[in-house]
């Protein structure tokens, strides 16, 4: 099985990582989306996009939730 830079993402589970993928067009979309992007997608918690966010640019300042 082929991990994911998602597998460890607290809050993201199989459904929402598969839909998150799907929506923004797989992992290179994923990780050129902002936190904005992110927060933007309405069935996606805050507090998740936050920690995607973080997981895959930990060198980015993640804001507070909104």
């Amino acid at each position: 099985m082929t991990r994911s830079a998602l597998d460890d993402v607290r809050g993201l589970g199989e459904v929402r990582r598969k839909r998150l993928l799907s929506e923004l067009g797989g992992l290179k979309g994923v990780k050129a989306a902002s936190l904005d992007d992110l927060y933007a997608l309405s069935w996606l918690p805050n507090p998740v996009a936050d920690a995607v966010f973080a997981s895959l640019r930990p060198d980015a300042a993640a804001g507070p939730s909104r």
